[in-house]
């Protein structure tokens, strides 16, 4: 289910955000309203272009694949950091999920996620 999300102020001076093309900022930005409570969603290309950018014919499922990739890239100017997006797979099913999602949105009337938590951010379940 798409949510409300905002975009904090400091997200327009985020060297890893400004690395990315302006489309992938924008893709990222659409992708919080796809993404649950949690920060997690299924990692199927069909529905998070069917998602974000219902009504834009140019956005192509390859694009979007490439945009993912993009946002899931070790950051260039922090190395050391997480990258913004992480991809992951639980019994055979691919979701992602943006570890850093808590500390960019305060969630009003959080839902639990029905999305397996990530195995490498979350091994013991929790954000």
């Amino acid at each position: 289910m798409a949510r409300i999300r905002q975009l904090k102020p400091e997200a327009r001076k985020s060297y890893t955000l400004a690395s990315w093309p302006r489309e992938v900022r924008l893709a990222w930005l659409y992708l919080s309203g796809y993404l649950d409570d949690d920060g997690r969603g299924l990692d199927d290309v069909r529905l998070i272009v069917a998602e974000c950018f219902p009504l834009d014919r140019d956005v192509t499922d390859r694009k979007m694949e490439s945009w993912l990739a993009t946002m899931a890239d070790k950051p260039r100017l922090h190395p050391c950091d997480d990258p913004a997006l992480c991809r992951y797979e639980v019994q055979g099913m691919r979701y992602l999920h943006a570890p850093k999602f808590k500390k960019h949105q305060k969630v009003n009337r959080p839902q639990p996620s029905r999305i397996p938590p990530c195995p490498i951010h979350e091994p013991d379940g929790l954000f």
